[in-house]
């Protein structure tokens, strides 16, 4: 994992700690491996790149066979929030990262996105949309 990833992941993780703490009750209903699949289900929204991308993205793939939960809902705001609080630094870090080489920046901004969109089983988003508080 290269620096630009990590300070993604750094965007992931804030965005995940806040819609667990607007959900209390989320740790209460969900076990151990549904709570990892909330993660990554924030994890795959944030890396969309961009604020409605996931929430275009589940709702014109039709691999994404059902509705979009309120809690999923809660979570793509988060994703959308913290992106936008974030994208500048995670440019920063890419431009830091690669120097004078701009297209080299944006390229491997992007690769950093789609690679972490990539890790993650969206299999689970249907048992997710399933869940309610």
């Amino acid at each position: 994992m290269n620096e630009i990833e990590e300070d993604i992941l750094g965007g992931i993780d804030m965005a995940f700690d806040w819609f667990e703490r607007n959900n209390p009750n989320l740790k209460v209903i969900c076990d151990k491996e549904t709570m990892s699949q909330w993660y990554d289900f924030v994890k795959w929204c944030y890396a969309q790149n961009g604020e409605g991308w996931a929430e275009d993205q589940l709702k014109k793939n039709p691999r994404f066979n059902f509705e979009i939960s309120p809690l999923m809902k809660s979570a793509l705001s988060e994703c959308d929030a913290w992106y936008c609080k974030y994208a500048i630094d995670h440019q920063q870090t890419a431009e830091d990262y690669f120097g004078e080489d701009e297209e080299g920046h944006w390229k491997a901004l992007e690769e950093a996105y789609d690679k972490i969109s990539k890790s993650v089983d969206t299999s689970s988003f249907e048992k997710l949309s399933k869940i309610s508080l």
